[in-house]
């Protein structure tokens, strides 16, 4: 049981003398332990200091137990930690209502200090092993990050030496040594922008707020994507809508999802781009496949422009939609000329970098529907 050794267990009962034997036990067995007596002080600390694991008393002056947990399943910071109750109530009902509210088990008074422990020992097994799994998840991201950017780099490089050393033959006339090198320049342009998009999606290049027509913002972007491809597109925002954004960032933005969804139909079609004034009246969520908040992407009561890009193409897999904004993961199975790319990566960071939120959704063989919601600033 060492691995055990110092989690933190957090017990809210209001009557610590009742636990004075629990206590002692689960000291014993190396455990950190902290007691809190009533449901205001339990948020206030788990807020402050994420213990691993809750023993959650239900029947408490003021705030029960069951009112406790729903608070703490309603923030990002707490709503992981498994809560456990601790009850007297015997009903179904109320053992239903415990797991409703977000709860992992229970054990009802009096109990044996072996079974509350092997629960114990359990919920904080599974909570070790979920934690085990998001460091692989985020090293293997960290390993398609390196490769990603060593494999962009290394093509943008090659071509560059090759056209000089075309550029160097003495055979070539001023005209095509002149090409050599505005093609080599114009690859350079492009490190710049990876370099860019690097930075963007740490935390450096914040945004600069200025007020735009989003028609123009949208126009610009498509501008960027058409070239050298028979994409229709359909745009309809009215010319007199305008938001508060960094004019340039949220262009490449728009322009990285637009090409995302041009590379989906290599047979042609349609990209659908509309936008609008959104008013939202009291808080609400939305089952976000790419959060930017947290997993349920919370909306904050206020006036939001909402953009949204609808294609016609190959469309994502359900399995795949929560591993869109990891850097360099592809749904494309040959990338070898094009690279992963940091596309919707890149997208993901502006956004969040502008207080929004973007919403994906998609099947396959039935095209995308990207949704961006900006907060309305100036109103």
């Amino acid at each position: 049981m060492e691995y055990m050794n110092k989690r933190h267990i957090l017990i809210v009962d209001d009557r610590p003398d009742s636990i004075e034997v629990l206590l002692f036990f689960l000291k014993k067995d190396g455990y950190k332990v902290t007691i809190v007596e009533n449901g205001i002080d339990a948020i206030n600390f788990v807020k402050e200091n994420q213990p691993d694991i809750i023993l959650l008393d239900v029947m408490m002056p003021e705030m029960d137990g069951f009112a406790v947990c729903k608070h703490l399943k309603e923030e990002p910071l707490t709503k992981e930690i498994p809560v456990i109750f601790i009850t007297a109530l015997f009903e179904t009902k109320d053992i239903i209502r415990g797991f409703e509210v977000g709860g992992v088990d229970y054990i009802t008074k009096p109990f044996e200090y072996k079974e509350l422990h092997a629960r114990l020992v359990t919920h904080l097994n599974l909570k070790i092993a979920q934690e085990e799994l998001v460091i692989a998840r985020k090293m293997e991201a960290i390993r398609m990050f390196s490769v990603g950017i060593a494999h962009d780099f290394n093509n943008i490089l090659s071509a560059i030496l090759g056209y000089i050393e075309l550029a160097l033959n003495d055979k070539r006339t001023h005209s095509e040594v002149s090409d050599l090198l505005k093609s080599s320049k114009n690859l350079a342009i492009k490190a710049g922008d990876l370099v860019y998009k690097l930075l963007t999606t740490s935390h450096g290049a914040k945004p600069t707020l200025q007020k735009f027509k989003v028609f123009d913002l949208i126009n610009m972007a498509v501008e960027y994507s058409i070239k050298n491809t028979d994409i229709d597109f359909e745009i309809d925002v009215d010319k007199d809508l305008e938001i508060l954004i960094d004019f340039d960032q949220m262009r490449l933005a728009l322009t990285n999802i637009i090409n995302n969804s041009i590379e989906s139909m290599a047979n042609g079609g349609k990209i659908t781009i509309n936008a609008n004034k959104i008013e939202i009246s009291s808080k609400k969520s939305i089952n976000s496949n790419i959060p930017v908040k947290n997993q349920t992407t919370p909306f904050q009561s206020g006036k939001y422009v909402k953009i949204t890009l609808q294609d016609q193409g190959i469309g994502i897999a359900k399995e795949n939609l929560d591993k869109l904004i990891v850097p360099y993961y592809s749904t494309k199975k040959n990338v070898s000329d094009k690279g992963l790319g940091l596309g919707l990566t890149f997208a993901y960071s502006i956004i969040n970098k502008h207080d929004g939120y973007i919403h994906i959704s998609s099947e396959n063989k039935k095209g995308t529907l990207v949704s961006i919601f900006l907060i309305d600033k100036d109103n």
